[in-house]
């Protein structure tokens, strides 16, 4: 069924998965609502890789079919949003 999910939480240093309810995405934005020192890290792919999220309001947004993402900080703790559509 159509909808959006929205979390809002703090990664650690400890890679997290986000998931949907079993759902899969249609598109995923993801911000790092954080001042602090380090960055934001986001994996689309099980964690073989991660997008650097560096500075406060730096965000990613993409059209894809997914059934989770991860987040983790490369120091510290890191705030972030994200809104996904399914």
């Amino acid at each position: 069924m159509p909808g959006v999910y929205q979390f809002n939480g703090t990664a650690t240093t400890s890679p997290t998965t986000i998931t949907y309810n079993g759902d899969t995405s249609d598109s995923i934005f993801i911000q790092n609502t954080d001042s602090g020192s380090g960055s934001l890290l986001v994996s689309f792919d099980g964690g073989s890789t991660y997008k650097t999220l560096a500075n406060m309001w730096d965000y990613i947004s993409i059209n894809a079919e997914l059934t989770s993402f991860m987040v983790k900080s490369s120091v510290g703790s890191k705030l972030y949003e994200s809104i996904i559509t399914v």
